[in-house]
C-alpha cells in the first residue's frame, strides 16, 4: 500500500521525509 499523506493515521505512524 503506497499511500503518502501529510497527516498521521492512527492505524500505522507515517515516516515524514522532509
Amino acid at each position: 500500500m503506497l499511500l503518502q499523506a501529510p497527516v498521521t493515521h492512527p492505524n500505522y505512524p507515517i515516516p515524514q521525509q522532509m
